[in-house]
C-alpha cells in the first residue's frame, strides 16, 4: 500500500512539472497560433492526468486510514508472547500403607493351621532368641541357622523358608529340594539365605519347613525383600506341583525366635 501512495504521489509531481513546462512553453509560442493550440492541448492532457493522480493518491490514503481504523488495539501486554506454562509436577508415588493383619488362610483354600506338624529344633536358638552368628551384621558372621527334624513319611523333600513377620514378612532363608533331615550351621549358600540386619528394635524371625511330595523347579517369594502375600500365595503355592496336581505339602514344622539390634 505505501508502495501504491509513493507511485501516486510522484505522477503528480511530474504533472505539475508538465504543466509548469507547458506553461512556459505556451508564453514563448503565444505568437505562433499553431503551437500555442498544441501548447493548450498538452496542458489540459497533463492537468487531467494530474487530477487523477492527486484523486487516486487521496483514495489510497484513505483506504490506508480505514484499514488502520478496523485493525484490532493489541495492548502491550497482548504483544508479548505468551509464558509457556510450567509442567505439572509428576505425581508423586502414595506411600505404602501398614500391611494389615493377615490370615494364614490362603485364597486358594491352602490352611497352614491344618497341616500335620512336625518338630523342627535348632542349636542357634536359645531361650527364643536367635544367636548373632546366624546375623548380617558386624556381630554376626551371616551362617544359616542349624536345623534338625525328624524324616515325615512319604516326604520326597523339604523346603526352608526364614521370614521376619516383624517386617512385612522379609524373606530372608529360601532353599528347596533338600533331601536331608539336619542342616549344620552355616548350610544354605549366600543366594539363598541372607542373615537378620534389623535397622532398630527387636524382630521376630519364622523358620518354615515343609514336607513335600515333589521338588518344585522354582520356589515363589521374593528373596532379601518384604514379601506382603507371604502367608496368602507363597507358602500355598508349594502345594502345587510343577504339573498342576495340588496336595504336594504333607506336612510342616516351625520354630521361631527374635533378634534384636546391637545384640
Amino acid at each position: 500500500m505505501y508502495s501504491l501512495r509513493y507511485l501516486f504521489l510522484a505522477v503528480g509531481i511530474v504533472s505539475v512539472l508538465g504543466a509548469a513546462v507547458s506553461g512556459h512553453i505556451r508564453t514563448t509560442a503565444e505568437k505562433d497560433s499553431k503551437k500555442a493550440k498544441t501548447s493548450l492541448l498538452l496542458t489540459v492532457i497533463l492537468a487531467l492526468i494530474s487530477a487523477a493522480g492527486f484523486l487516486l493518491f487521496h483514495c489510497a490514503v484513505k483506504d490506508t486510514a480505514v484499514q488502520r481504523e478496523d485493525a484490532p488495539i493489541v495492548s502491550a501486554e497482548e504483544s508479548q508472547p505468551a509464558e509457556t506454562a510450567a509442567p505439572a509436577p509428576e505425581a508423586q508415588p502414595e506411600e505404602t500403607a501398614a500391611p494389615a493383619e493377615v490370615s494364614e488362610h490362603s485364597e486358594s483354600g491352602f490352611d497352614l493351621d491344618a497341616l500335620a506338624s512336625f518338630a523342627v529344633t535348632s542349636e542357634n536358638l536359645h531361650d527364643g532368641i536367635w544367636d548373632s552368628v546366624i546375623t548380617n551384621t558386624e556381630n554376626g558372621q551371616n551362617h544359616s541357622p542349624q536345623l534338625s527334624w525328624e524324616a515325615v513319611p512319604d516326604a520326597g523333600c523339604y523346603a526352608v523358608f526364614m521370614a521376619d513377620s516383624t517386617a512385612n514378612q522379609w524373606l530372608h532363608w529360601k532353599s528347596g529340594g533338600i533331601t536331608e533331615t539336619s542342616l549344620p550351621e552355616g548350610w544354605a549358600p549366600e543366594t539363598e539365605y541372607i542373615g537378620p540386619y534389623p535397622p532398630g528394635g527387636t524382630h521376630t524371625y519364622d523358620i518354615y519347613v515343609f514336607a513335600m511330595k515333589k521338588p518344585l523347579s522354582r520356589l515363589k517369594g521374593a528373596f532379601n525383600s518384604s514379601n506382603p502375600v507371604f502367608l496368602q500365595k507363597t507358602l500355598p503355592s508349594l502345594d502345587i506341583t510343577d504339573d498342576g496336581e495340588s496336595g504336594n505339602v504333607i506336612a510342616c514344622g516351625r520354630i521361631s525366635g527374635t533378634y534384636t539390634c546391637g545384640d
